[in-house]
């Protein structure tokens, strides 16, 4: 088990002890893990690189929010929390240190337009012109896994993080009219340098 995946169990255990206590905490975060490896087992995927996203990332969220949602409890409002007091702010900081880097806009640039258009996690379109980019995302892996878990719905909670981890920075503003997430036909970035 990668660092990465332990990082995220450990980020679920502690969400789910903060909502419901230790006892009933431990004995959801087993249910989601159940979840997990039942959904894992299943997947037709067969991209090394996406089936490690899927099971290290996208479905330990994905498998705590539905475990919550069908014992009754408002997932929605755990899972926002999460995403605005842990997730969020965990990289919004880690890109607010980056800010302090000399030439941070063009390493910034560059590394996240080669990330998506490079990486099978994403199908998309970019341009860019001197202080500003433009992505456009058709087709993403957090949202094709959260309908292929059954929970849709689960994805805006993803989207919500980049408004958490790029909000607010110094050096860059990020703005979005739509997301595949929230029922857009696209992601629609545009990130520039203030």
């Amino acid at each position: 088990m990668t660092k990465r995946k332990l990082f995220v169990w450990e980020q679920m255990k502690e969400l789910l002890i903060k909502e419901l206590g230790a006892e009933k905490g431990e004995e959801y975060l087993e249910a989601a893990k159940q979840k997990h490896g039942d959904w894992i087992s299943k997947t037709k995927e067969t991209s090394p690189s996406r089936l490690k996203t899927m099971q290290e990332s996208i479905i330990p969220r994905i498998a705590t929010y539905a475990v919550l949602k069908e014992n009754g409890h408002d997932a929605d409002r755990i899972l926002d929390d999460y995403v605005r007091n842990v997730a969020g702010p965990m990289m919004h900081d880690i890109y607010a240190k980056g800010e302090k880097l000399p030439g941070f806009w063009t390493v910034f640039k560059t590394g996240f337009i080669r990330t998506t258009r490079k990486s099978d996690r994403w199908e998309c379109e970019s341009r860019k012109e001197k202080d500003r980019f433009f992505l456009d995302i058709h087709k993403c892996l957090w949202y094709d896994t959260c309908v292929e878990c059954g929970y849709p719905e689960v994805c805006r909670f993803f989207c919500d993080c980049d408004n958490y981890t790029y909000g607010g920075l110094d050096k860059i503003g990020f703005t979005r009219t739509q997301t595949l997430g929230t029922g857009g036909e696209k992601c629609d970035f545009m990130v520039y340098k203030k």
